[in-house]
């Protein structure tokens, strides 16, 4: 893509240019928002001014179009999520990067963003409405791993401003990140210092890197001390006089082999894997018609809808008709809008992406955020809705921004979304997140452990879980496992195996997934810290099976095989809201269950962007 790239002059953003075009985007433009004249550090929740007097030279070293506006506004909304907002600081950047499309055609806009939820849901909402891709390639990345990364980059940036604990004025005020890194990785251990300075401890300015075609020397500058405090020392620098010089090697960018991200460790390497096959299929049975039901417990409201695709042209209408029927059931209080995930089972996966743009029309930031969704084929002659909705906000988890973490949702759906303990997340699939693609492996293997690997950094993210537990899964109380066909069994089962995920899972195999991935993780999982609001129980087995266990539930999704089995299942299973699921195989037999229940909520969600 062409990419326009937003530049502080720090090393993230710098960075981020250079991870832009490691990933095969081409930098066409640069953006830089400026103080106003005569102010050198403004207080801003979203930009770096210090060190704004050398950014013109930055995009010379870059040779890179620049252009620049002046910050006029300031923070005023300051929660996390952000809708447009008169004189607030984020419509400066939407006035720059609307000015650039006029300058030159791009499709993404590029920032140094690693942390800051605050920062990237802006830059998201910008993108957004200008209808352009977020590039957000620092994204969660470890820290002490990105220093290393800047410096076989040949970063070299200096501090220009620090405002932290451990931080002083003669120590790491105009030194270079190569000689304090060991330093700042120390800090990081005894109380907490962010090694790249994402928590605001410090800014730098970027002298030299792998792009530039010439070196910034900075000739004259002062130190204006904010604060002379003893303990956190608030000061930055005021460059005077700053040149380019000429340097001696030309401008490079290596390759890097991004594969050790997505690693879920050598555990996995003995498992015999299989090639990729021919999805399974499924024939028209009966026609059922359509229905919806609705069970209500502790506060949580289940619903499925049911609508037959038999009468209608396309799928448009036969979700008009699923949704139509689930608003007439909403009991007063209840809005869609607030699910916290949405399971849908379409009868064909061709009609994917017209199902997503529908949907967009109802969840895009209306204003809040989606829910966490999964979506597989199943029956071809229904389209099918199962949805759970909290009494109340809930907290979910919505990333837009491409990144090496995890998939972007450039989809109407949240990563996850939790209330009171629970947590649900979306339906997961094997693509690789800095690009969007469908892992191009012809080994079913690699495909269930990228997936995995997806579901894996949520958990972690919504548990807060350090990046070498390997106790995640320990939060997982159920998982949905969907493949698309069945000699898939094995080797899947033996991921689920390893990963203590096992007697947690069922494994089902349906006719097709987005994008014709061949496998799709999707998981609920509970905080045994907090009030669980639901509970999950499952089954696998044979229709003999259903009759000799406790089926009585709020609700439940049947994955049957058999068609003759629905009316079976449905006299035998008491649950109050039924899910029916037809698929082309079990793993362990041709009935499998996910039973919900919900228990007194003591301890309701916060929302979390």
């Amino acid at each position: 893509m062409r990419v326009f790239g937003l530049i502080s002059g720090g090393k993230d953003s710098i960075f981020g240019l250079i991870e832009c075009i490691r990933n095969g985007h081409e930098v066409v433009l640069l953006g830089n928002l400026a103080p106003p004249t005569g102010i050198n550090e403004l207080d801003s929740f979203m930009y770096q001014t210090v060190g704004h007097e050398c950014i013109d030279l930055l995009a010379e070293a870059l040779n890179v179009p620049l252009i620049r506006r002046v910050i006029r506004g300031s923070s005023l909304s300051t929660s996390l999520g952000y809708e447009k907002l008169t004189g607030d600081e984020v419509e400066d950047l939407h006035r720059l990067v609307e000015e650039a499309l006029t300058v030159t055609d791009f499709e993404a806009v590029s920032t140094g963003a690693i942390a800051s939820n605050y920062q990237r849901i802006r830059v998201e909402n910008v993108c957004h409405r200008l209808g352009l891709y977020s590039l957000a390639y620092l994204w969660e990345r470890d820290q002490c791993q990105l220093l290393l990364e800047m410096d076989h980059a040949a970063v070299d940036a200096i501090l220009v401003k620090i405002a932290s604990h451990g931080l002083s004025v003669d120590g790491h005020l105009a030194k270079s990140i190569r000689e304090l890194s060991a330093d700042l990785q120390s800090k990081q251990k005894l109380f907490g210092l962010n090694p790249c300075g994402e928590g605001g401890e410090f800014e730098t300015l970027t002298l030299d890197c792998c792009l530039f075609e010439k070196r910034l020397s900075i000739k004259d500058c002062t130190t204006v001390l904010v604060n002379d405090d003893n303990v956190c020392p608030v000061a930055h620098l005021a460059i005077k006089s700053a040149e380019l010089i000429e340097k001696s090697c030309k401008p490079f960018v290596n390759a890097v082999d991004r594969s050790f991200l997505y690693e879920m460790g050598e555990q996995y390497a003995d498992i015999c894997s299989c090639c990729l096959a021919r999805p399974s299929s499924l024939r028209a049975e009966k026609r059922y018609q359509s229905c919806v039901e609705v069970s209500c417990t502790a506060g949580v409201l289940f619903i499925t809808s049911h609508a037959s695709v038999s009468s209608h042209k396309d799928i448009s209408a036969a979700y008009r008709e699923a949704i139509s029927l689930i608003e007439k059931a909403l009991p007063d209080g209840y809005k869609l809008s607030e699910s916290l995930i949405v399971n849908f089972y379409l009868a064909n996966m061709d009609n994917f992406t017209q199902l997503s743009n529908i949907y967009a029309a109802d969840f895009w930031f209306k204003p809040k955020f989606p829910p966490a969704r999964s979506c597989v084929e199943s029956d071809p002659s229904s389209l099918t809705i199962f949805c759970v909705i909290p009494p109340s906000e809930s907290e979910k988890l919505f990333i837009q921004s491409i990144s090496h973490w995890a998939p972007a949702n450039i989809a109407p759906y949240s990563q996850y979304a939790s209330f009171g303990g629970t947590v649900f997340i979306s339906g997961q699939i094997p693509m690789i997140p800095a690009s969007l693609k469908l892992c191009e492996s012809d080994q079913l293997l690699d495909h269930a452990l990228l997936s995995l690997h997806h579901c894996k950094v949520l958990v972690m993210k919504r548990f807060r879980l350090d990046e070498h537990d390997c106790q995640w899964t320990e939060y997982v109380s159920a998982a949905v496992v969907y493949v698309t066909h069945e000699d898939y069994f094995p080797c899947v089962r033996r991921v689920a195996q390893v990963a203590g995920l096992e007697s947690s899972s069922v494994l089902v195999c349906v006719p097709a997934l987005p994008r014709g991935a061949p496998v799709e993780w999707e998981m609920m999982c509970v905080d045994s810290s907090a009030s669980a609001s639901m509970t999950f129980s499952l089954l696998t087995g044979n229709m003999d099976d259903v009759s000799e266990v406790g089926t009585s539930s709020a609700a439940c999704r049947v994955f049957y095989t058999q068609p003759a089995h629905r009316e079976a299942l449905a006299a035998t299973i008491n649950s109050q809201c039924k899910c029916f699921i037809r698929v082309t195989a079990v793993d362990g037999g041709d009935v499998a269950a996910v039973f919900y229940d919900a228990t007194h909520i003591s301890n309701p969600g916060q929302v979390y962007r």
